[in-house]
């Protein structure tokens, strides 16, 4: 018999100890019964195939992060992000300009159609810059003179009424129980408390005084105040105080005297003491001036 047939034999473990006996002669034998013996002592580590699934299906997680949509799921993405676009736009679209003037402060506004306002001191001009193209719009609180560019209709918006016209210039003032309009070159419409409007021309003027409407006429070309100076004609007493304190920096003290009396006269936004006595001699009052306090008394 072949050694070779030996050899495989003696590894299936089916040798006959003649056989054996045989094989032991070979030079060979000693080296195959060495790594026979060695062989022994190995094992294969043991291996748990349930466990080796989760682990490869838990890094497949990891490192894949993409997962797919479903149709609703993609639908309500766009949506909320349509909605989300409209509300930012809106919100944009509702922002106001808005300018103001404090005390002894006039300020020169030009609109987005390039009208001119120009306002007086204390007073609040705002706006939608983003609608200006569809209404041009504006609201007052306080005392303005418009200049206003031809075009569509333009409106200036009060707590106590508004005025409408399609190009010209006016002056608008709307002062704690005062709404008072003067149109110097074209025409407006002004309209009381939510009334018909009432139309005035170049030169006249309506006003609005403690409820009580009236026309008048003026041959002046633009208000005084743009000229530093600020008329009354019968106009209650309180408010010309708060007028003179809109060009002062001061706090007058005036509770000694009556001031619902009707007061006829000016006074000037240069000096102080000039206005004071313009405003308390026609009526034999006087005043005392302490820093930025003045009192007025009989």
């Amino acid at each position: 018999m072949k050694k070779e047939n030996l050899f495989l034999r003696w590894l299936d473990h089916s040798l006959s100890e003649a056989d054996r006996t045989a094989l032991q002669d070979d030079e060979r034998f000693s080296a195959y019964e060495k790594i026979s013996q060695a062989a022994q002592y190995f094992r294969a580590p043991e291996f748990d195939a349930s466990s080796s699934y989760d682990r490869l299906r838990l890094k497949q997680q990891e490192e894949t992060k993409v997962r797919r949509l479903k149709p609703w799921r993609i639908a309500s993405a766009i949506a909320a992000l349509l909605v989300l676009g409209f509300l930012v736009f809106n919100l944009n679209a509702d922002e106001l300009t808005t300018y103001s003037t404090a005390t002894a402060e006039s300020l020169e506004v030009t609109l987005p159609d390039d009208s001119a306002v120009q306002l007086n001191a204390g007073t609040t001009l705002s706006f939608n810059e983003e609608k200006w193209q569809d209404a041009r719009d504006v609201s007052l609180d306080g005392e303005a003179l418009f200049k206003v560019a031809k075009g569509s209709t333009f409106t200036v918006e009060t707590d106590a009424g508004s005025v409408q016209v399609l190009g010209t210039e006016f002056n608008v003032i709307n002062r704690e129980g005062l709404f008072e309009v003067t149109c110097y070159e074209g025409r407006v419409a002004v309209a009381i408390n939510g009334k018909e409007a009432v139309e005035i021309t170049a030169g006249q003027g309506l006003r609005l005084l403690n409820s009580k409407a009236s026309r008048f006429e003026t041959a002046v070309s633009n208000p005084s105040w743009v000229n530093d100076k600020s008329v009354f004609k019968s106009t209650p007493y309180h408010m010309i105080l708060a007028e003179l304190q809109r060009h002062y920096t001061i706090q007058i003290d005036a509770s000694a005297i009556d001031k619902s009396v009707i007061f006829t006269g000016s006074f000037t936004h240069q000096d102080l003491e000039t206005a004071l006595r313009a405003v308390t001699e026609p009526l034999q009052l006087k005043y005392k001036i302490d820093g930025d306090r003045v009192t007025i008394t009989k």
